[in-house]
């Protein structure tokens, strides 16, 4: 039996990875499938984000388009018989998905959109009314008037949270 610690090799088959390593071949070799459908949808996900930042979310309009893309690709690695059937299916469940998922990420984007106005609003209106009080007035007054405008007039009330909701 050779050995060579030194170099980390064993023609034996005695070294310690080289049962980690046979197991890890067997699970892939076992479970490639999945494997394969999770980088395709992985993929999908990540070009989606990446176009999105890169056009401004102007291509999330295709986000049904690439579900069922994806759908129909996930359903070509599956194993079993395969059939124009199960593709036209697998392609309108992918395509429901991507319509879904832009549903979702239209209406994330509007709320996030409204509460970032809602709360931009209310540190203009603080603003505002410190500019028209008596006194002098400091830079970090204007800071805190609009601080505090933007945490009273946003999507969360927080003056409300410890008033009890007096006015």
């Amino acid at each position: 039996m050779y050995q060579d610690p030194v170099n980390g090799y064993d023609l034996a088959g005695t070294w310690w990875g080289s049962g980690v390593l046979k197991k890890a071949t067997h699970l892939v070799a076992k479970h490639w499938r999945g494997i394969a459908q999770t980088a395709v949808t992985a993929t999908a996900i990540v070009g989606m984000g990446v176009c999105a930042a890169v056009t401004g979310l102007l291509c999330l309009a295709a986000t049904p388009f690439v579900g069922a893309g994806v759908g129909a690709a996930n359903y070509s690695l599956s194993g079993g018989k395969h059939t124009a059937e199960g593709y036209s299916m697998a392609f309108a469940e992918g395509g429901l998905v991507g319509s879904l998922s832009l549903i979702c990420i239209a209406t994330c984007v509007g709320v996030a959109i409204a509460g970032g106005v809602e709360v931009g609003l209310g540190a203009a209106q603080g603003v505002w009314d410190y500019s028209h009080s008596n006194g002098s007035h400091s830079f970090g007054g204007y800071f805190g008037a609009g601080a505090a405008g933007g945490l009273s007039n946003g999507p969360y009330p927080v003056d409300k949270w410890f008033t009890g909701g007096a006015e």
